[in-house]
């Protein structure tokens, strides 16, 4: 038996019994796409392409009718069907058993007026019956980058968001380097205290991680000495995780000093240049930090990374990499383990209940 995941889906009668009309009512669905002699246009096609996995029609005739041309169009867009001439005019065959009922499937999404995806503005938490916008999006331009570049051509970036990062150096009490990194709250990834150019920047690196330090840190400006660690900026790609395709990120990375004491969060984590390197080998990396950028840190020995400035002579707190990377420790030996590393945390919050708990015996004699 193969492993993965089944593509089996049973129903029952019930299962398919209709539900009560939704609240949420569309404003487009009062709005007549298509007029009824086209979508029986659309309509005879899509039945005879199941019923005999082939169409011909006259080159006329499909000259005529733009709104079987867009059908038609989008069925070859998704490989559902190869068009091919022939003496007179244009054959339309079915590329495979699935995509037998496609037409028919796309047809009633147009005629019913219903939308494949529900919400194109969410990324994370995606119900079980619904389409996520941003995987569909993902997988589209997955295929395009292949096939682009199979075609000899070099696949173009649909957006430029130059980015700026810094890189926080210290020593631990026992006397090892660690850098900071913060946990994104959205992907639960760690990645260094940065992020994209704003207006405001007016296109000036420093001053994005300026801004981004400060805005995440709550550190004034004139208590950062900034260091640009790459005179040019680095070019890392990828999809964009809020839209869905491909981006290119120029990027300048900066060494921090920090005059002062420095305050970190409680999402923020200190970690060895061997944690990153052993994130790095993990198929679900908890790193969201591009590779190019690593790549040029981690360049050299010892890496340059380990080079940058010292941001604080004081010591810092390393975070545990069980907490990073996933493990089998029972969540009880985790808690146990997670108030031992944060004893004054712990003792403010006892403290705190044992404050109300007199408070409450307090009134009630």
């Amino acid at each position: 038996m193969h492993s993965g995941r089944t593509l089996l889906k049973y129903f029952t009668e019930s299962d398919l019994q209709p539900l009560a009309p939704s609240a949420k009512v569309h404003a487009e669905e009062d709005v007549d796409l298509l007029g009824p002699a086209e979508l029986e246009d659309l309509k005879a096609f899509s039945d005879s392409f199941t019923r005999n996995g082939e169409v011909s029609m006259e080159r006329a005739d499909l000259t005529r009718k733009p709104h079987l041309r867009a059908f038609v169009a989008f069925l070859h867009a998704l490989g559902a069907l190869r068009v091919e001439e022939v003496a007179d005019g244009v054959r339309f065959r079915l590329t495979g058993r699935l995509a037998g009922h496609l037409p028919e499937i796309l047809y009633t999404y147009l005629a019913e007026s219903l939308t494949m995806v529900d919400n194109w503005s969410r990324t994370h938490i995606i119900p079980d019956d619904a389409i996520s916008a941003v995987e569909l999006l993902q997988q589209m331009e997955l295929r395009r980058i292949e096939l682009t570049r199979r075609a000899g051509k070099t696949p173009r970036a649909l957006a430029v968001r130059p980015v700026a990062f810094a890189v926080f150096h210290a020593f631990d009490h026992k006397g090892d380097e660690c850098y900071l990194f913060e946990l994104n709250k959205d992907w639960r990834r760690l990645n260094f205290i940065g992020g994209k150019q704003e207006p405001v920047d007016r296109g000036d690196f420093q001053a994005t991680v300026a801004r981004e330090i400060s805005e995440e840190l709550g550190l004034p400006q004139q208590r950062l000495t900034l260091t640009r660690l790459n005179s040019e900026p680095l070019q890392g790609y990828s999809l964009s995780g809020n839209v869905g395709s491909l981006a290119r990120y120029p990027c300048v990375l900066f060494g921090v000093r920090v005059d002062g004491l420095l305050k970190t969060r409680i999402q923020d984590r200190w970690l060895t240049e061997r944690d990153l390197r052993l994130c790095m080998e993990i198929d679900d990396c908890p790193l969201m930090v591009n590779p190019v950028y690593l790549q040029f840190l981690l360049e050299g020995t010892p890496s340059r990374l380990s080079k940058t400035p010292i941001t604080t002579d004081a010591r810092v707190h390393l975070s545990d990499i069980r907490d990073i990377t996933p493990s089998a420790e029972l969540p009880l030996e985790r808690w146990v383990r997670v108030l031992k590393e944060n004893k004054d945390l712990f003792a403010a919050i006892i403290t705190l209940v044992a404050a109300v708990i007199t408070l409450l015996l307090a009134f009630a004699f």
